[in-house]
């Protein structure tokens, strides 16, 4: 983005220390997505590398997903889901917003660079083997209808569940250190190698659920390997002053952590309301359009990637205009990318799925609508990361969430899809004004 570089400019009305007009803000963030389209720049470069990194991935994915799917069958691609599921997802829930804080102390104290990436490794560690003990005793009562077989691989499989806490930090540190090409680079490595392991074997037809794991969990190994190679050289870890920098990480970590963990019961909270109320195959449709319309999420996920690392190392003013910035422009690029969803995604879904999942009528607008404006949700909260305000951010995603479940609620009983797609996108609305309102309200009261 322009505004990377623009932020630290001011403008007319910054120079009189007061923060310009919606008018004003509307017509610069104009100009800037438009820099942005005709004039080259090494922030054009950046996020055009990161968007380029996100449709790979997905498309790596969709790969991996579709090999085994062909290769185990509905009930072995079960098996699979059932024992690579919960490594990730309690390192995940265990992280506590260390990934935001790390990165948010990395910009404001670089001469602590050494001490913070110790600590924040360390914890990492500890995380992970706690994700592991809880996974160990958890997995039998999570996993009571699956034979014992499953069971066991799946409890084995938590032993990565440390080397997983760990590669997510140090993909963090890369990105503290705004090292986005090593960054981009190795999440690329990491599905590459899976998909190449479970070709190989595939081949030799000895792909089954237990050797297909295998294959998931041992691919990181070579990734990790070289990214901690690669920051132990960029930043030697150091444990001096461990406490000291422990409750530094962890004073902004759980702050921001309730907003890390609603924004994940945010995806998955529609559709467990609308389960209630909706017949399976309306439930069906309901969940190919919404992953649809969810890719307009690589918009804001190539976005924030490089803003917060960016913001959190400007003034809090200028981070703060910077974020709004940002956010315009992801909401324009959003716009534009929504339109060709809108009007094809009824004849893609058709193609993919079968053509009795083409008839999502109107309410596929409406999904890609709420998408697009959580693009701009997205990216504008990493305004108040970036300042320091974790909390803020958490109470606004929380906002959000209650109100899509109270609108989902009202509103699904009594017009079905097209109720809960305007659900979320009037939840996604109110997310949007109270962030609107919390970061205008700082930027009003902090001076430049």
């Amino acid at each position: 983005m322009e505004g990377l570089k623009m932020a630290a400019k001011p403008t007319s009305n910054e120079e009189g220390g007061r923060f310009p007009s919606l008018v004003a803000f509307g017509l610069d963030a104009c100009r800037s997505a438009w820099r942005i389209a005709v004039r080259p720049g090494q922030a054009r470069r950046v996020l055009a590398g990161m968007f380029a990194a996100n449709v790979a991935i997905q498309i790596l994915n969709l790969g991996t997903g579709v090999l085994t799917a062909r290769a185990l069958g509905p009930d072995g691609r079960g098996e699979l889901a059932a024992i690579l599921l919960w490594p990730q997802f309690l390192v995940y829930c265990l992280a506590l917003g260390l990934p935001a804080s790390l990165v948010y102390h990395l910009k404001k104290r670089p001469w602590d660079a050494s001490q913070l990436v110790g600590a924040s490794l360390a914890s990492s560690l500890a995380l992970g083997a706690v994700a592991s003990l809880v996974g160990v005793f958890a997995l039998p009562v999570w996993l009571a209808n699956y034979p014992h077989r499953v069971v066991l691989v799946a409890q084995l499989a938590m032993a990565v569940a440390p080397l997983t806490s760990l590669s997510l930090m140090l993909l963090t540190i890369l990105q503290g250190f705004e090292s986005f090409a090593a960054f981009n680079w190795l999440r690329l490595a990491q599905p590459a190698l899976t998909l190449a392991g479970l070709s190989a074997i595939a081949a030799l037809h000895a792909l089954t659920a237990l050797s297909g794991a295998a294959i998931y969990l041992l691919a990181p190994l070579p990734v990790t390997a070289w990214n901690a190679r690669y920051v132990l050289r960029q930043a030697p870890p150091s444990f001096e002053r461990l406490l000291t920098h422990l409750r530094a990480l962890y004073s902004y970590g759980l702050r921001y952590s309730v907003a890390d963990f609603a924004g994940t019961l945010a995806g998955q909270a529609d559709r467990v309301v609308i389960a209630g109320f909706l017949r399976p195959a309306e439930l069906g449709l309901y969940v190919v359009a919404q992953s649809l319309a969810q890719l307009l999420g690589m918009i804001s996920a190539t976005a924030t990637t490089v803003l917060f690392p960016k913001a959190a190392g400007l003034e809090r003013a200028s981070a703060l205009r910077l974020s709004m910035r940002s956010a315009a422009q992801s909401g324009l690029a959003a716009l534009v990318a929504a339109a060709p969803l809108i009007v094809l995604g009824p004849w893609l879904l058709g193609v993919v799925y079968g053509p009795e999942f083409a008839n999502v009528g109107g309410f596929l607008a409406t999904l890609v609508a709420a998408s697009a404006v959580a693009v701009v949700c997205l990216v504008l909260q990493q305004g108040l990361l970036a300042i320091g305000r974790p909390g803020v951010a958490s109470l606004t995603q929380t906002f959000g969430v209650a109100a899509s479940v109270a609108l989902l609620w009202l509103l699904t009983p009594r017009y079905g899809l097209e109720g809960a797609a305007l659900a979320m996108l009037a939840a996604a609305l109110v997310r949007f004004a109270f962030l609107a309102i919390a970061v205008i309200g700082f930027a009003r009261r902090v001076p430049d």
